[in-house]
């Protein structure tokens, strides 16, 4: 198995096992289904590659809709847990990003596929065993609405750039985002 695929587990069982317990409630509620737990493994792919959906909420009394997911874990550098929500803006290999395919995605007239929810989340080590610190919920719409609007800041790595948008900013300029800082709820404006 490699490295990202171990890692995209992790992220996903650690989603089910600390973070939706958390939100869930702030969600609305329902039952969530990871993607890769009851999808054939290549369309799962699919879907993580071209709409980035990492689980599927489903409620009974009004439907189903996607949510993307971030996982951190805690690797030991100053400021963790973050308190906000990446988007990759940029690859060195000039590979489309997730903020492309959103974007793509929201201003479409044809309906394409896109998580209504973002939910990252941080956590100590070990992985599959860590304490959850810190997590926030929001409409994917609203975070990219924040980087379109030039409400986040760039943050480069060896290897590619992320718009990083606070949660704190995105509270401060209205949009409906839910975190959860022990010990406990800072902001809850609705169900997400």
């Amino acid at each position: 198995m490699d490295a990202w695929q171990r890692d995209l587990g992790d992220s996903a069982f650690e989603f089910q096992r600390v973070v939706w317990p958390r939100i869930q409630r702030a969600c609305g509620g329902g039952t969530l289904i990871p993607v890769e737990s009851v999808t054939e493994a290549a369309f799962a792919k699919q879907l993580d590659v071209h709409a980035g959906v990492d689980a599927w909420q489903i409620k009974d009394s009004a439907g189903m809709r996607g949510i993307a997911s971030r996982v951190q874990w805690d690797d030991g550098r100053r400021g963790f847990p973050y308190c906000t929500f990446t988007v990759r803006r940029a690859r060195l290999t000039g590979v489309e990003t997730e903020y492309d395919k959103r974007l793509r995605a929201i201003r479409s007239k044809e309906g394409w596929l896109f998580p209504y929810l973002t939910v990252q989340a941080f956590l100590t080590q070990p992985k599959r065993a860590g304490v959850l610190l810190a997590c926030a919920v929001a409409r994917t719409v609203d975070v990219v609405d924040m980087i379109a609007n030039d409400l986040c800041v760039e943050q480069r790595t060896t290897n590619a750039a992320f718009w990083v948008v606070p949660w704190d900013e995105m509270r401060n300029q209205g949009y409906r985002v839910w975190i959860w800082v022990p010990p406990g709820e800072l902001a809850l404006a609705g169900n997400a």
